[in-house]
């Protein structure tokens, strides 16, 4: 399971408020949780709103130039933050 995913449905469980609590805040449907135990896997904006009732944030940071694969083709992801919920 991804790390990212394993550490939100440790801060669901932690939670003071129901799986269905913390996912109607969200706005996701409240099966989410037990389809992320059982499937391992979550879209990236499902993560953030689940992050986002639980009082988090997902945050991209820019790693070390050595960190990464210097052969992508692809452009680096800027280091700014983005707010899933703000869009800033």
């Amino acid at each position: 399971m991804d790390p990212i995913l394993r550490e939100t449905l440790d801060l669901c469980y932690q939670d003071h408020r129901s799986a269905r609590s913390i996912a109607e805040c969200a706005g996701v449907s409240h099966m989410v949780i037990n389809h992320w135990r059982k499937s391992g896997g979550a879209q990236v904006a499902t993560v953030a709103a689940m992050l986002g009732a639980l009082g988090y944030r997902l945050k991209i940071e820019r790693i070390a130039p050595q960190n990464y694969a210097q052969k992508s083709t692809r452009q680096p992801v800027s280091s700014t933050q983005h707010d899933a919920f703000t869009g800033s």
